[in-house]
């Protein structure tokens, strides 16, 4: 992308060039690209004066961000920079702040290093790059201390031929920012003139006032008081793990193995992107690889088409043979997770496909920084009795808890993937679907936050408690929703039953014409008790306040200081209003005593935009 303009703002954008992204370890290039050359590729290229990137994610190899133009300002703000070689150059006055700069792994060959900034800067421009209150981080596999914080790039000049005074001189200053153990010092320039702090040849690079980078995320446990999930003696998820218990995995035989290991406390980091769906040898699976012999899903429309079979239940051989086919794909899609787990995606990549992550009767678990995305059933259940005519059920949930307590999902990705119901056949007179819950916490689960996550292009989306009729879940499912963005989903955001729920600061994206149509966001179900505040809404005009929250034979609800599209909204008025011959109270008999740092509803949209999601700077 080339941007050859004065006063352009970019915000909220993903920015990439994936040319070398098939390149591992030196092997991969394309024609005429190599180590030596040919491997630039530009993500973002800019060419003008007062340009402005807030929120931004700019993500290559080498070369990134261009900036050019001597002169020319360029301000990068709460954003993304990721590459491997000066993957931030250019002869632009530009300053990036309080972003993450981050040094990518895998495409070079083992043993090369690489380079974070490559300024041009003209002699007679005295300011160049500054790097201010940032975090240059690294993914797993860039080597500590492999990676120069800079060189000058000597542009036009001839190895040997730079010129005080003439040649270009790169200025750069990174300050009060964390330096990751992959931070070498300054290296020689482009034109191998060896970097010097004083004399005729002297560098214009410098640090000032940085820190070494602590943190250390897989170890990370939730805050004190950062929902419910900190109640009970709070969610440590495996950070006591030693090092024995520490895996990185970067296929499902190597999550399986890291799972299934006896361990008091493990921490388990997913590299990459991790297929349930494929065989041992890491086939792929589908359909064919999962159907009975005896299952013939045509003939099975024409058994139980409603018109000759009526309402009852399938029964019979072919509903057996669908079983016996859902069963060999859930043997295979669904992986189970331990107590005392900790589950982290490492770097801007991490991800878990095709399948589902099962906390049942566990306790204690951890999970960020993932993308979750297509838990596909392909024998979804028929059920005649579901709405007045019928529905395709599906099994797969991305992440389900049924039973766990003390569970923490933060800044993770949830969606359908490449497959969504809205493109699949209708049968039986109805639309199938493939997908059921990106987050379902069911069966006497409790204990539970759910924060900074991203939940798009969904249906039916996240279910707290399981039926009306399950009386267990009574006095449990105390879960906190807080800081989640939740786009084109059509519903269930959340739904609940029975919980002690409470809903803050989350942000709620919907169109009446998207392709997951707008239905409503928050379910009031048979004995919830939501406590709602501090919500906003961004939808379009023909949804009215009375959609955003729908009633399920509930009969309480609070909510205070909420914004629909930035005016201030009555949620428990408009339920009321469109249930008029309900009793609802706004007395939910309860007060949150588990709240973090709660934003003023004004602030809530930029901030989830801002950080909400996998890979995204927290």
């Amino acid at each position: 992308m080339a941007v050859f303009s004065d006063d352009v703002q970019l915000a909220h954008l993903t920015i990439a060039n994936d040319a070398m992204a098939a390149v591992h370890q030196g092997v991969g290039y394309p024609p005429a690209a190599g180590e030596s050359g040919g491997a630039q590729a530009v993500a973002l290229m800019t060419r003008g004066d007062r340009l402005q990137l807030e929120q931004v994610r700019l993500i290559g190899h080498q070369d990134t961000f261009y900036v050019r133009g001597p002169g020319a300002r360029v301000y990068v703000h709460k954003s993304l920079i990721a590459g491997d070689v000066d993957f931030i150059f250019g002869d632009a006055t530009l300053v990036v702040d309080n972003s993450t700069v981050q040094s990518r792994a895998g495409r070079r060959t083992p043993g090369n290093g690489g380079h974070v900034l490559a300024p041009s800067t003209a002699p007679h421009i005295g300011l160049g790059f500054l790097i201010v209150g940032s975090r240059l981080t690294a993914e797993p596999g860039v080597e500590a201390g492999s990676v120069s914080l800079g060189r000058a790039w000597d542009f036009g000049v001839a190895r040997g031929t730079w010129q005080a005074g003439f040649s270009p001189n790169g200025q750069a200053l990174v300050r009060d920012s964390q330096l990751g153990a992959h931070i070498a010092p300054w290296a020689a320039s482009t034109s191998r003139r060896p970097f010097a702090a004083s004399g005729d040849g002297a560098n214009r690079m410098a640090e000032y006032h940085n820190q070494s980078q602590r943190r250390e995320l897989s170890r990370e446990i939730l805050a004190p008081q950062d929902g419910w999930a900190a109640a009970e003696g709070g969610t440590r998820g495996g950070a006591a793990a030693t090092p024995e218990h520490i895996y990185e995995v970067r296929h499902r035989a190597e999550l399986v193995a890291a799972l299934a290991a006896i361990a008091p406390a493990r921490i388990v980091k997913i590299v990459g992107r991790i297929d349930l769906s494929v065989d041992d040898a890491g086939r792929s699976l589908a359909y064919d690889d999962y159907h009975d012999p005896a299952f013939d899903f045509e003939a099975y429309l024409r058994a139980y088409d409603p018109a000759t079979w009526g309402k009852r239940p399938p029964d019979g051989p072919l509903e057996q043979a669908r079983q016996r086919s859902a069963d060999r794909q859930a043997a295979r899609v669904v992986v189970r997770v331990p107590s005392n787990t900790s589950i982290i995606g490492i770097g801007s990549d991490a991800a878990v496909v095709n399948g589902m992550l099962l906390l049942s009767k566990v306790d204690n678990i951890i999970i960020r920084n993932i993308r979750f995305s297509d838990a596909y059933d392909y024998f979804p259940a028929w059920d005649p009795k579901d709405n007045a005519s019928g529905e395709w059920n599906s099994e797969y949930d991305n992440v389900s808890l049924r039973g766990a307590t003390h569970v923490w999902i933060d800044h993770c990705t949830f969606d359908d993937g490449a497959r969504p119901d809205q493109a699949e056949r209708v049968a039986l007179g109805r639309r199938m679907q493939h997908h059921d819950g990106l987050l379902d916490i069911t069966q006497q689960s409790n204990y539970v936050t759910v924060s900074w996550n991203h939940f798009r292009n969904h249906d039916k989306t996240n279910l707290v408690g399981s039926s009306d009729g399950q009386q267990l879940d009574n006095g449990k499912l105390k879960v906190t929703f807080h800081h989640n963005h939740w786009e084109n989903t059509k519903e269930r955001t959340p739904r609940v039953r029975y919980g002690e729920v409470h809903i803050y600061n989350n942000l709620y994206t919907g169109r009446s014409d998207a392709a997951y149509a707008y239905g409503y966001s928050i379910g009031v179900g048979v004995n919830s008790r939501i406590y709602s505040e501090r919500n906003v809404w961004e939808t379009t005009p023909d949804i009215g306040a009375s959609k955003l929250a729908k009633l399920w034979k509930g009969s309480t609800f609070f909510d205070r200081e909420s914004l629909h599209n930035g005016q201030p909204v009555d949620l428990l008025g408009a339920l009321r209003a469109a249930n008029p011959g309900a009793v609802i109270s706004g007395d939910v008999g309860w007060r949150p005593e588990w709240v973090g740092v709660m934003d003023e509803a004004t602030a809530v949209a930029t901030r989830v935009r801002a950080s909400a999601g996998a890979a995204r700077s927290w």
